[in-house]
């Protein structure tokens, strides 16, 4: 009663004022009489506006549906003027944060003794009870949309969620489900053991995943993945509130994943049962898979007994170091930035295999099939040294049946046979008249000055004698226990472990034996016998044509000799006593005369039958000559000057410069009408050099043709030069006598005597290089052993070169790149440069490789021969001062050419793009256009072109990209 007591006392206000709703009083008439303290915070803090004092003041409300509320509408309204008792009426109204605030109105009529004096109004703020309502409901609503199935519990495990997508997953309702203990229905539906486990986890863990067969309400089965979590009211570490677990069925995931992995399988033992090695490489280039012949290979480049674990998930270039910064490397890189397959043959460094390589790029990495080819390569290596060697042989053929010396030809076949069986030694025994002994003929790798004079047993128990006597090659690993025959070769100075020897044959008896041996055991295979006998066989050839020429020169020699002593012992003495038994007063008659003439043509004569090989000196012979002619030519003078003649016996090569000579005279004497005859002999590097001039009418110009005789005779003058490898220039001018010039290089082995010069040419226009090889052929000191219009011709002839000239400008690059490579290949070479540029830029690179001068194409060919001349004497050709500034000029271009390609590297794809449509002509509109871009964007591009280029116009920046073949201009039909 005492608390009543209290509560009547209160005001009506203060009732009122206490309460947590806003509570606003009206009058009839729509004004505020009374505000509580809620309502005065609701508006001020909520609404952002005070307190309005009239209904009418009111603010833009909404009904629930989003329809406007008009203020005649509203509850206070309708109490007041219906007398209407509105409960629980929701609107809501739009703040200036574009936040929501939802309000629930109650309003009720004041009656009075005359009616309805006021109305009185409820406001209670039920925002957050809607947000919350509504997040139940989107969380409902997603809840029913998943396809997985979710279920939630309570902290007793007690079912509170079963949705709609666990309801199809299991056949259970969601009334069948709720309330229900979790650890009872999952036992049913994944067994007790595997549920037990997964609440286990749970609840200690407060999250666990686990995939497993479940049973639907319908006895069907499921493959179900359950990923669960635990809920906490208290943050994160506070205590579960309940557990949430997602349920999906993985069924068709899980068969996929079985059918992927029988894939799997059967793709593994694919690559296990093929012939290649495969791996498999992830864009970060670790190994992802390996069979086991790549596993075998890798481990062979390791030099390590290497499993699937020490490779798989590591770094391909760690684990492989012997093939980082390869070209293996570099083909590899190249195909995964340009997503393009690569396909290539690899020779691993040092005695590594070549490989068959295909690489083929995808998303995933690079998938690599290695194949060992070195069989395939051996073989082909072997056929193209085969090929080679039947190219050899037959040159040398060639060489012996065009009659080259037999001992040159010896030379060579020796050398031949050492290069192509990769031997240390080779002898060419020739059988001496005893058959008892042999004689070193022609050898490699014996002591100095053993060739001609080392001589050995040749008998029945010699290798060589046994070898004669077998008649077909014989062949030993063991040459010094063989017991068919003595240790090879005793006393020479080199141990022989192996050998094979084939007879040298010829018509009467054998010449010999050639052999090839070796320091070390080894087998000679039946290709290396089978060429042994074919070298065998045209030294015979060489051997047997020098003896029949021999022969033949030996009858026709001593049938010359008959002849001039025939003439000597009868015409001559005979004609010699008739001259002497003619009265001195009738000698300066006509018949006087005709007998003196006839005199000295006959003992000319007689010296031409006589002019055969001999041992005396070529200064001697000429002597003689020059005695016969003066006698000859009188009353014409004939003057002759010699100098630096070898004091050793020319042999017939002396014959056969005298024979040339003589008949240079004989011409002047005979048809030129000369009165005074030059005759002018010598001998420099390895040439010798004649010149014969006379004061007569000029044999051979158009005014003065040379009759028919002499004609023959220089005919026969320039063949018998020709077949010397000399050459024989005639100049006659009328009035000016004719001047006859013979250069003729010295045989090989004769005093002072030289090869010569071995010429190749570079030039791609085949009209230029064939008139270049035209002239130098010509010069009897020259031979152009090769002509290439390419670098990849000229790659397959730089062995045996003594000096290239090569062209700058050739089709598939520099011809500066190729004087390296003929360094490398051959020390002594030398290249002169051709070109008809005068960029000394490429000047500078070229004389940078390597050459020793740079001439330009407009040169005369004597100009170009001479200086082949004095580049061969060693004289050089490029001033000091000339050769330092050309190497810096070629260094500083090639700094600058590294920049370049830095700079071209940095170019993007796209960029590239707007680079070509620039190259193609295209203007700006239109490259935007063609590449889908905007105009702005393509002037993006083209700025940073030229600032990466760092150029100043887009024309140097066409100009740039097509120096480095970044870009290509098309070529119009026209």
């Amino acid at each position: 009663m005492h608390a009543i007591g209290q509560l009547q006392a209160l005001s009506l206000e203060q009732i009122v004022g206490s309460l947590p709703s806003a509570v606003m009083v009206f009058d009839p008439d729509g004004s505020v009489r009374y505000c509580n303290a809620r309502a005065h915070d609701m508006a001020e803090h909520q609404f952002g506006v005070s307190v309005p004092g009239h209904l009418g003041d009111g603010y833009d409300l909404y009904r629930r549906d989003g329809r406007v509320y008009e203020p005649a509408q509203g509850p206070v309204a309708r109490s007041i003027a219906a007398g209407e008792a509105v409960v629980d009426e929701e609107l809501f109204r739009l703040l200036a944060d574009g936040s929501r605030l939802d309000f629930r109105c109650c309003s009720a009529p004041v009656y009075g003794e005359e009616g309805i004096v006021g109305a009185v109004l409820v406001i209670d703020d039920i925002t957050e009870e809607r947000d919350i309502a509504r997040r139940l409901a989107d969380h409902r609503r997603l809840e029913d949309s998943m396809q997985d199935g979710v279920i939630a519990v309570d902290a007793g495990m007690t079912i509170t969620t079963w949705n709609a997508g666990a309801e199809r997953l299991y056949g259970w309702s969601e009334a069948e489900a709720i309330g229900r203990d979790a650890r009872d229905l999952a036992g049913s539906l994944i067994g007790s053991g595997p549920a037990a486990t997964f609440t286990d986890e749970l609840t200690h863990q407060q999250r666990t995943r686990t995939e497993v067969t479940a049973r639907r309400r319908d006895g069907t089965t499921v493959d179900v993945e359950i990923i669960g979590t635990a809920i906490t009211d208290a943050g994160a570490d506070g205590p579960p509130v309940g557990y949430l677990a997602i349920h999906r069925d993985v069924t068709e995931r899980r068969r996929a994943h079985d059918a992927l992995q029988a894939s799997q399988r059967r793709v593994e033992e694919i690559l296990e049962s093929i012939t290649d090695a495969f791996f498999a490489l992830d864009p970060a280039w670790s190994i992802t898979y390996i069979n086991d012949r790549a596993l075998r290979l890798a481990g062979q480049l390791a030099g390590l007994a290497l499993d699937r674990d020490d490779v798989l998930g590591h770094s391909f270039w760690a684990r492989l170091p012997v093939v980082a910064g390869t070209g293996l490397e570099a083909s590899f890189r190249r195909a995964v930035q340009e997503q393009d397959a690569a396909v290539f043959d690899y020779h691993l460094p040092g005695d590594g295999p070549w490989l068959d390589v295909h690489a083929y790029p995808s998303a995933q990495g690079l998938a690599v099939y290695v194949r060992d080819i070195t069989d395939r390569k051996q073989a082909e290596a072997e056929q193209v040294r085969r090929q080679h060697q039947q190219a050899l042989i037959a040159d040398l053929g060639l060489r012996a049946v065009a009659g080259e010396d037999v001992r040159a030809v010896a030379d060579e076949a020796v050398a031949l046979v050492a290069g192509m069986l990769a031997v240390e030694q080779v002898a060419l025994l020739e059988v001496a008249p005893d058959s008892d002994s042999v004689i070193l003929r022609a050898g490699v790798g014996w002591a100095d000055g053993a060739v001609g004079t080392a001589t050995a047993d040749g008998g029945r128990a010699s290798l060589c004698g046994y070898t004669i006597r077998a008649g077909e090659p014989v062949v030993s690993e063991d040459a010094g226990g063989d017991e068919r025959f003595a240790p090879p070769l005793r006393g020479w100075g080199a141990e022989i472990a192996s050998a094979a020897s084939v007879v040298v044959g010829s018509r009467a008896r054998p010449f010999g034996v050639l052999g090839a041996f070796a320091p070390q055991r080894r087998r000679f295979s039946d290709n290396d016998v089978h060429l042994l006998q074919s070298v065998a066989n045209l030294i015979a050839s060489a051997a047997e044509r020098e003896a029949v020429g021999r022969r033949l020169d030996e009858v026709r020699d001593a049938e010359r000799s008959r002849i001039a002593r025939d003439l000597h012992d009868d015409a001559l003495s005979e004609l010699s006593i008739a001259v002497a038994t003619i009265p001195s007063e009738q000698r300066s008659g006509a018949v006087g005369h005709a007998l003196l003439r006839v005199e000295r043509q006959l003992r000319g004569a007689i010296y031409d039958l006589n002019l055969a090989d001999d041992d005396r000196p070529l200064g001697a012979r000429l002597d003689e000559l020059i005695e016969v002619e003066r006698d000859l030519a009188s009353p014409a003078t004939v003057k002759y000057t010699a100098r630096a003649l070898p004091a050793e016996p020319l042999g017939p090569f002396g014959t056969h410069v005298l024979r040339i000579l003589r008949e240079a005279i004989t011409n002047a004497r005979r048809h030129a009408g000369a009165e005074r005859i030059d005759v002018i002999v010598s001998v420099e590097a390895g040439m010798l050099h004649a010149v014969v001039c006379d004061d007569g009418r000029g044999i051979g110009n158009a005014a003065a043709p040379p009759p028919t005789v002499a004609a023959q005779g220089l005919r026969g003058m320039r063949e018998r030069a020709a077949a010397a490898n000399g050459r024989l220039d005639v100049e006659a001018r009328s009035g000016r006598g004719t001047r006859v010039r013979l250069r003729i290089p010295l045989p090989a082995g004769l005093p002072g005597s030289t090869r010569p010069t071995r010429v190749l040419l570079v030039e791609d226009h085949r009209t230029v290089r064939e008139a270049i090889a035209a002239a130098l052929e010509l010069e009897p000191d020259f031979q152009v052993v090769a002509q290439a219009g390419s670098l990849a011709e000229a790659r397959a002839v730089l062995a045996d070169v003594d000096v290239a000239v090569i062209d700058l400008s050739l089709p598939d690059g520099y011809g500066s790149d190729l004087i390296a490579e003929l360094r490398a290949t051959n020390r002594r070479a030398q290249a002169i440069v051709l070109t008809a540029t005068l960029d000394r830029s490429e000047i500078a690179r070229a004389v940078e490789s390597g050459a020793s001068a740079a001439l330009h194409k407009s040169v005369a060919l004597d100009e170009l021969a001479d200086s082949l001349r004095r580049l061969q004497a060693g004289e050089a050709l490029l001033p000091l001062d000339d050769v330092v500034e050309l190497i810096a000029l070629a260094r500083r271009h090639r700094r600058e050419e590294h920049a370049d390609r830095a700079a071209i590297a940095s170019i993007t794809p796209r960029e590239r793009e707007v680079l070509q449509a620039l190259a193609d002509g295209r203007d700006t509109q239109q490259i935007a256009q063609d590449l889908h871009i905007t105009v702005r964007t393509q002037r993006n591009h083209v700025a940073n072109i030229l600032r990466k280029l760092g150029v100043h116009s887009q024309l140097q920046a066409i100009v740039l990209a097509l120096r480095y073949g970044l870009v290509e201009v098309q070529r119009s039909a026209d």
